[in-house]
């Protein structure tokens, strides 16, 4: 019976009475998947037609039945059908397998494909199912690593001409059997499709460690896929990360200084000054001193001026300065604790020169008289008063030591009695009358030293 390619079928027989025609079965094709080989028939008969008909469909169908099993008799080799040879059946199709593996895996570097599924041979005369090219063995590529800022790594690798090239797989492991597919301690650090592109930079790289990175070029499609190239592990070490800098905490920001401004105000030193705004801040402390150096507490040369209470008026005056003498100033914001006052902000020093005075006017001479009465002494002197007075003065000296034994701010008052002489003391007695000027004390007037014993 003549073949035709598979899908091409032709009438072979036509019964004009019964309108059957009937196809013979297209030849096999081995390019094509296997499909069951059958018949296609059209009745369009009366019965007793058709049933002639049925009969002979059945007869070829038969026929097709034997040809697609194969008939008795001899193989190609002469083995007669149905026998075996080393362990296979006449008819089997060759098995992609040596003799010591296992069935059900390929032998290493090829890969074969099995006849169509349920076949296990092929009919004689007709040729087997197409195998599969044996996959080629991996070819080895140069693999560079290098490190960059940061702790990155550069990974530069040799290029894979192959045909159906279809990904590169870099991997990155913690020991050394970088593979792919991964192993337990691999990780897919990029996928890249581009054949051409032979260079790639690991960001995520951890640091401080010793890392194995290989590169695997695939091809092929689906699950064809197969690797085309490879590199051999290579191994670096990445830097460790660098120490975390102590955290240092800011220093606290100093208050701003208080503001000072010193002017010369009706003949004395006014003082005006800023408000401070601390917490805690008890009193303003206004200094006066002799040099630049102004302390709080008061040291050599410090004199207190004023006390202002926090809430109160910045500012003060100061009348008792020298006349005509430069004098230093500076005030300091205090807070009052058991253990004294602690100074939490101050101003800074500031410098002016008092105003002169007129020249004090020459102090008057005034008489004395001492007396003794009763153990004590009597002591008598001339009235000085006038706008200017402030108070008298009684010195006493006894030997080389000289006090001020009295003082009476009562111009009206010029007698006074010493009751603390003792019997057989010679004392001496000089009255003096003070005054203020612009602030300054000066001498009104002054007696001169008389003696007297006590007997």
């Amino acid at each position: 019976m003549k073949r035709t390619p598979k899908n091409d079928q032709l009438p072979v027989e036509r019964d004009v009475e019964a309108d059957i025609e009937v196809f013979e079965p297209a030849e096999h094709d081995p390019a094509q998947p296997t499909r069951p080989r059958g018949f296609r028939s059209r009745l369009t008969a009366s019965v007793p037609g058709a049933v002639a008909g049925v009969f002979l469909v059945c007869a070829l169908a038969f026929g097709a039945t034997l040809q697609a099993t194969g008939s008795p008799g001899s193989d190609s080799d002469g083995t007669p059908a149905g026998e075996t040879t080393g362990g296979k059946t006449a008819g089997d199709a060759p098995l992609a397998y040596d003799g010591e593996q296992d069935k059900d895996e390929p032998i290493d570097g090829e890969r074969f494909v099995d006849p169509t599924p349920g076949d296990e041979g092929t009919p004689d005369g007709e040729t087997p199912e197409a195998e599969l090219a044996p996959v080629p063995e991996p070819r080895a590529i140069d693999l560079r690593l290098a490190l960059g800022d940061g702790g990155r790594v550069r990974l530069e690798w040799g290029a894979c001409a192959v045909d159906g090239f279809a990904a590169w797989k870099l991997v990155r492991s913690t020991d050394s059997g970088a593979t792919f597919p991964l192993g337990a301690h691999d990780t897919l650090i990029a996928a890249i499709e581009d054949q051409g592109k032979t260079a790639f930079t690991d960001t995520s790289a951890p640091k401080g460690k010793k890392l194995w990175y290989a590169v695997v070029g695939l091809a092929g499609d689906g699950d064809a896929r197969f690797v085309a190239c490879n590199s051999s592990p290579r191994a670096i070490r990445t830097p460790a990360p660098p120490a975390p800098k102590p955290t240092v905490k800011p220093a606290p920001t100093a208050p701003p200084a208080l503001g000072l401004t010193l002017a010369v105000k009706e003949g004395a030193v006014y003082i005006d000054f800023s408000e401070c705004k601390i917490d805690g801040a008890d009193y303003y402390k206004v200094v006066r001193s002799t040099d630049s150096t102004v302390k709080w507490p008061a040291g050599e040369g410090d004199t207190l001026v004023a006390a202002v209470g926090i809430g109160g008026k910045t500012a003060a005056w100061d009348k008792g300065a020298p006349a005509g003498k430069k004098a230093w100033y500076r005030v300091f914001c205090v807070n009052k604790t058991e253990d004294g006052y602690k100074v939490l902000n101050s101003s800074p020093v500031r410098g002016i020169t008092a105003p002169a005075v007129d020249p004090a006017p020459e102090p008057k001479a005034m008489w004395i008289e001492v007396k003794v009465d009763g153990g004590h002494v009597v002591v008598h002197w001339e009235g000085c008063g006038g706008e200017q007075f402030s108070h008298y003065r009684i010195l006493r000296r006894t030997g080389d030591s000289t006090t001020v034994v009295a003082e009476f701010e009562d111009a009206a008052v010029t007698t006074w009695v010493d009751e603390s002489v003792e019997a057989g003391g010679t004392y001496k007695y000089l009255v003096q009358s003070k005054g203020v000027i612009e602030g300054s004390y000066v001498l009104l007037g002054s007696t001169d030293w008389a003696a007297v014993t006590v007997e």
